[in-house]
């Protein structure tokens, strides 16, 4: 934590210090940072055209499709999946596997692989449930093994 407040004064230095409306960084969520990066990021690349969603089909009640959203920084892929009410999270699966995240246990026994644009670590990963949307992290090198993603709620 010391080293994101330490990285957070830096871009407060550099910047607009009116963005955290006088909050301490450890006092904000996880949401309000990962917004201010992304405007940071857009920002520092002049409003370039940079995809940041990867959206399948829109979830309606023929399909089974997940909503996703792909980001790649330096060193993380982060893949943010919106879990449907009518999917229970516990009974998800998340597997890491040929550049591929796989969703099982969604509607009906169906799967979903999510294409990732390479093969990461499969040593170092994350998920987390909060509020609909299962956010998973993974860093990034390449490796073969298939694993297994744990989901924390």
């Amino acid at each position: 934590m010391k080293q994101l407040f330490d990285m957070l004064s830096q871009l407060n230095k550099m910047g607009n210090t009116q963005q955290w409306n006088g909050q301490l960084p450890d006092m904000m969520d996880m949401k309000t940072i990962d917004s201010y990066i992304q405007r940071t990021i857009q920002q520092a690349l002049n409003g370039s055209n940079i995809p940041q969603k990867n959206n399948v089909d829109v979830i309606d009640s023929k399909s089974n499709k997940l909503n996703y959203e792909l980001v790649e920084l330096h060193q993380y892929y982060i893949v943010k999946i919106d879990i449907p009410d009518t999917v229970s999270v516990h009974d998800l699966s998340i597997s890491l596997g040929n550049c591929k995240l796989i969703v099982t246990g969604l509607l009906g026994g169906e799967a979903q692989a999510i294409q990732l644009p390479e093969q990461p670590y499969g040593k170092q990963y994350s998920a987390q449930y909060k509020d609909g949307i299962i956010e998973v992290r993974l860093l990034k090198k390449g490796d073969d093994s298939s694993k297994d993603i744990y989901i924390h709620s």
